[in-house]
């Protein structure tokens, strides 16, 4: 399972997640695969095995001899078996909803009626974003560059030169702040930084080639575009921080304030967009890479301007285009994600489950409800809270007996004590869309830009409101810790690894595991860094410090000493 890290993630709210739609299922897979997953290209015939020459193999083949690896993964696991049973149960849950006569929503009718019409998206093609396409190519001067940007990042809810998102203030996590990511002018940086990245990097300049000659573009257009976004990403790159590169993710959160924005940034128009959105009067912001950001703005210049053009046009067609338009940016997008994950999805498999997530969406706080209402019930919900307070128990007596001084242990424990369990719903406050219908001159987009204005003004309102609990999708099949609310969080669906099991110490090989490991992380190296509050604050003494970075060192030294499979 995962830590919840929220440093480098663009974070769109509300129904704005059509926009980021693909990573979901990206994220889904990753999810899913987990402990004891049999690879394609490994999954080969081995039976006869003794315990001795290959122990794995010898107690598994038979379960990896039948196991089928569906055409949406590149793997199997009993994760993925689990994943597969609540994504069952989820759909027929939502297709009792959308049938269910008593429970009506206008915005889900208005929205599928537009989503699900192939015939007209394809007829329409790129039409509704002309008006984009054509103030960016009317651009002559940075000035005017900048308004349509943030025309943009309104209406459309994202910005290749300014990313952001609203977080919990790790020095007084009552309150939220607003931290200033790296600028994603094109996707990862990783993959012009690291050659071991190279495949993906071929990868995804296949499908910028495919979406541009989709446009419009001949080859030789395709050629110099290309180009300049590519030497100029890696000119910015060289000042910047690649995620390989971080180790204390403590260390990012540095402070600024309106005036170090106003003394360091003359080009870049983030001044301009704090004064647009009327969050110019905070009393500090976080820049995760500000010297990211000072080098951009070095270079943002009226020289550079035609790649910016090119740039925000790419980025339109790579994040909305695909999914609110014709089936041909769809296939290439699927045909993206196939390469990178390894997977066999059609393009109509890829509709259906873009389709599947938007109308579970429009429908979620009804849909947790219910699902939780069938499948995770009370007794269930106190069967997980009495194992994760075994596991602190254990926890406790481990922490008693190690290595770690006096003063440190008491920290360590009172940090366990004060530990959240965030089991199964948490009901959040749903934003409210009024969408307009075909019949009244609505069109997807359209809409899509209303949503969108709607969730960036929520988002920002939450500067001026007390930070609440993360939110978190009780359907994700996942369970975590969030170091910022010091949570162990476990959704609904991740009950579905259970499987009817009653055993309790089959159900500690099942979740326990992962409890467990998901506990480590308030311990771990970025865990131990934030203390029983989830406020960034070092309560280990120097010398524990330095005993954890030498043991570590030891298990990096001893996983280094083995092969596996080449």
């Amino acid at each position: 399972m995962r830590e919840v890290d929220e440093d480098f993630k663009d974070v769109k709210n509300g129904y704005g997640f059509i926009v980021k739609i693909v990573f979901i299922i990206i994220l889904l897979i990753a999810a899913a695969v987990g402990c004891f997953s049999f690879f394609k290209d490994k999954n080969k015939k081995n039976d006869g095995q003794s315990l001795k020459d290959n122990y794995f193999q010898a107690i598994n083949y038979d379960l990896i001899k039948d196991a089928v690896i569906p055409n949406y993964s590149n793997s199997w696991s009993y994760l993925l078996n689990a994943s597969e049973r609540m994504v069952t149960k989820k759909a027929l849950i939502l297709n009792l909803i959308l049938n269910d006569s008593n429970y009506e929503n206008e915005e889900v009718e208005i929205l599928l009626d537009f989503f699900e019409d192939y015939e007209e998206r394809n007829k329409v093609g790129l039409n509704e974003f002309k008006t984009y396409f054509e103030k960016i190519d009317k651009v002559k001067t940075m000035e005017e560059f900048n308004k349509v940007l943030l025309d943009i990042e309104y209406d459309l809810n994202f910005n290749p030169f300014i990313v952001y998102d609203v977080i919990k203030d790790v020095s007084d996590n009552t309150k939220n702040i607003l931290a200033f990511e790296q600028a994603k002018m094109e996707t990862s940086y990783e993959i012009y930084a690291l050659d071991k990245y190279k495949a993906y990097s071929d990868y995804y300049h296949n499908f910028r080639n495919k979406i541009l000659k989709l446009y419009g573009y001949d080859d030789k257009k395709i050629q110099e575009v290309s180009k300049s976004i590519d030497d100029f990403v890696l000119k910015i790159q060289a000042k910047t921080k690649v995620l390989t590169d971080i180790s204390d993710k403590t260390s990012l959160y540095q402070y600024y304030t309106i005036d170090d924005i106003k003394k360091d940034f003359h080009n870049l128009p983030i001044l301009d967009f704090l004064t647009r959105f009327e969050i110019d009067d905070l009393d500090r912001y976080i820049f995760f890479d500000y010297e990211h950001y000072k080098y951009l703005d070095q270079n943002y210049t009226i020289e550079n301007l035609s790649i910016f053009k090119e740039m925000l046009k790419l980025n339109i067609l790579e994040e909305l285009v695909p999914i609110i338009t014709t089936e041909d940016y769809l296939k290439v997008e699927a045909e993206l994600l196939n390469d990178v994950q390894g997977t066999n999805l059609s393009t109509e498999d890829f509709k259906n489950y873009i389709e599947s997530e938007l109308k579970s969406a429009l429908v979620s706080d009804e849909l947790n409800k219910r699902y939780e209402n069938v499948n995770f019930t009370d007794d269930n919900k106190k069967e997980i809270k009495d194992m994760i307070d075994d596991i602190k128990s254990y926890y406790k007596s481990m922490i008693e007996k190690s290595w770690l001084e006096e003063e440190t242990k008491k920290e360590a424990i009172k940090k366990l004590d004060s530990m959240k369990t965030i089991i199964g719903y948490q009901n959040t406050e749903e934003s409210t869309y009024k969408l307009v219908s075909r019949k009244n001159g609505g069109t997807l987009l359209s809409n899509v830009v209303l949503m969108d204005h709607i969730d960036i003004e929520e988002k920002f309102a939450k500067l001026r409101k007390e930070a609440t609990l993360q939110d978190f999708d009780n359907l994700e099949f996942n369970a975590y810790y969030s170091p910022k609310d010091n949570a162990i969080i476990f959704p609904a669906a991740f009950y579905e690894v259970v499987n009817g099991e009653k055993d309790y110490y089959k159900l500690l090989g099942y979740i326990g595991s992962v409890i467990g490991h998901e506990i480590s992380h308030a311990f771990d190296d970025t865990g131990s860094r934030f203390d029983e509050v989830g406020q960034v604050r070092d309560w280990w003494s120097k010398n524990d410090r330095e005993k954890y970075d030498e043991l570590t060192k030891k298990i990096i030294e001893y996983y280094n000493g083995y092969s596996v499979q080449g």
